[in-house]
């Protein structure tokens, strides 16, 4: 957990405090309805012209034809204190269910062609490249939240109404994603090269990657006959002796094994991740931010859709680059393309850099936020830890993880979404404080003591929008959990009875409950601290609920082979 004074990180630029208006005071506050919530504009005047201060944001930045202009204004994500409580549930439903289910799928999908890319030929050949990739999509899918998280925010207090600003918002995080992913991707190839030399490598898996084992019971390879292994043996053995008496030299091995280890594989890594990283942030990040405008269009909450699709599509689409060009980039290795490949996305780099420093609204974040990242890396090393032990001794438990862990994170995102445009609309009835000490001269963005403890003591028993989201969301993802664990019992990929149905229900069900109510503690403590949730909340409850949700599953099976359930599993998903 983060402290006031742990890093000079981003604070939030302007005071969103939800003041108590007189009666005098109305008009002025209607005049400038997004002013007071500007979260990017800096606090000085020192904009550029293509950019939109919070000073001229009404006034110069207006723009008549654009198709947004006039159609919303800031509103609350519960959409208005008169909805009724069946309404409300429904338009929650309508929106979060087929998101969840879509990202449930996204998550399977990667899971299985994760399994493939470890047969793949250049994960076996440098094994540190695979090592790269639960580090990489970790960090990564933290950074594309979060990118969600801003925009949403920014749409649902009427940032994104107007062209102008519209423009400079989604140009400056495009260009500040591109510089995280690859800043993080160097770190992650750096660290999976480390681990990689700690290591040790099957040389002969190594020797030969273009020949992957099959599973254990496949059809498709006819096994040698006894009589036919042991005639190979020794004619191998006599050709052997032949080639030393004669001076033959000994075959040449895969230049790949010359080069273990050495600066051409460092090279190689870093440049496969950083690259798929970028391209990955380009793709993704343009997707984002059509889909948080179009949201907005058409009247949908992009609290509700746009963060549960973040991780999901960033990890899938983040393998298959990795997959291809580490492919592609193996054949060259000891050439000097990696080497050219690299430069050239540091010198990107660079220039994304300086375009995001121009750029007010994002120009200070690119020193804030790398800390919960960081935490958020070490934390999930936990999970990989336990995943790495009872992956190949409980059958089936790699098939449930998606499940235990994506669906609570997928309903956490959400949650912290809404709960972070809610802080940010000053929409949180229970944070009224008297303008009278908040506007003072001489401390503008501070709290009277005595208000901000009992507004914490308020934090830590009511949700800011109430106890329907959580338990509309709660109720979704078990719903989901439950469909899937029909779906692979009724297809036999898991042979499991009552008890371990529902002992993974129940462990579910407190996953969610506890990833639910951590987002809501953390987002509301990071805000009396002075820290934005959007940047800090998710990297935090994201990985904690990855390790949490695995201790889960492994509670489930060893209670439910206590109760004398025996769980068994058609997919042989230890194998590498």
């Amino acid at each position: 957990m983060v402290s006031a004074g742990a890093e000079p990180d981003i604070r939030r630029h302007a005071p969103r405090i939800c003041y108590e208006v007189e009666e005098g005071d109305q008009e002025e506050r209607e005049s400038q309805p997004l002013n007071a919530a500007h979260r990017y504009a800096a606090s000085e005047g020192d904009g550029d012209d293509d950019n939109c201060s919070s000073d001229t944001f009404d006034s110069e930045c207006a723009d008549a034809d654009d198709p947004l202009d006039g159609k919303h204004v800031a509103r609350s994500p519960s959409g208005g204190p008169h909805r009724s409580t069946l309404r409300e549930t429904w338009h929650i439903a309508r929106e979060a269910l087929p998101i969840l289910v879509l990202a449930l799928f996204s998550l399977m999908l990667a899971g299985e062609l994760l399994i493939h890319l470890s047969r793949w030929p250049v994960f076996v050949k440098v094994n540190k490249l695979f090592i790269a990739v639960p580090i990489l999509l970790n960090m990564k899918g933290n950074l594309e939240m979060n990118l969600s998280l801003r925009l949403s925010t920014s749409a649902n207090i009427g940032e994104l109404d107007t062209r102008r600003t519209r423009q400079a918002l989604v140009g400056g995080n495009l260009a500040l994603l591109q510089v995280q992913a690859l800043i993080v991707s160097m770190l992650a190839g750096c660290l999976a090269f480390v681990l990689g030399l700690l290591v040790p490598v099957d040389e002969a898996a190594a020797t030969n990657p273009t020949v992957p084992s099959a599973p254990s019971g496949g059809k498709g390879q006819q096994q040698r006959s006894p009589l036919l292994s042991l005639l190979a043996q020794q004619a191998t053995q006599r050709l052997r002796k032949r080639r030393l008496i004669h001076g033959h030299p000994k075959p040449p091995l895969d230049p790949a094994l010359k080069l273990r280890n050495g600066y051409f594989e460092f090279v190689m890594v870093i440049a496969t991740g950083t690259l798929a990283a970028s391209l990955s942030s380009a793709v993704l990040g343009s997707f984002m931010c059509a889909l948080v405008i179009l949201s907005r269009r058409y009247g949908v909450n992009p609290d509700n859709v746009a963060s549960p699709l973040a991780a999901s599509l960033g990890d899938l689409l983040t393998l298959i680059l990795m997959g291809l060009l580490g492919s592609a980039l193996v054949r060259f290795e000891g050439t000097i393309l990696a080497t050219l490949i690299l430069g050239a996305l540091i010198a990107f780099c660079a220039a994304c850099c300086i375009i995001a420093l121009r750029n007010s609204y994002v120009k200070q974040l690119l020193s804030s936020g790398w800390t919960p990242l960081l935490v958020a890396m070490f934390v999930s090393s936990g999970a990989g830890i336990v995943l790495d032990s009872f992956v190949k001794t409980l059958d089936g438990f790699a098939l449930l993880v998606p499940v235990i862990t994506g669906l609570p994170g997928a309903c956490t995102a959400i949650f912290a979404s809404r709960i972070s445009t809610a802080l940010h609309s000053s929409d949180v009835p229970h944070l009224q404080f008297s303008d009278s000490y908040t506007q003072a001269p001489s401390r503008p963005n501070q709290r009277p003591p005595a208000a901000k403890r009992s507004a914490v003591l308020i934090f830590w028993i009511t949700p800011t929008e109430g106890w329907l989201v959580p338990l509309t969301l709660a109720a979704i993802g078990i719903g989901i959990a439950g469909m899937y664990m029909l779906l692979v019992w009724t297809s036999g990929h898991i042979s499991f009875g009552w008890p371990f149905a529902c002992c993974f229900l129940a462990f579910l069900s407190l996953t969610v409950a506890i990833a639910l109510a951590l987002s809501h503690f953390v987002c509301l403590y990071l805000w009396t601290r002075d820290y934005d949730p959007d940047i800090y909340c998710l990297p935090y409850v994201s990985s904690i609920i990855d390790f949490v949700g695995q201790l889960m599953l492994v509670c489930a099976f060893k209670l439910a082979m206590s109760l004398g359930d025996h769980i068994t599993s058609s997919v042989g998903t230890g194998e590498a």
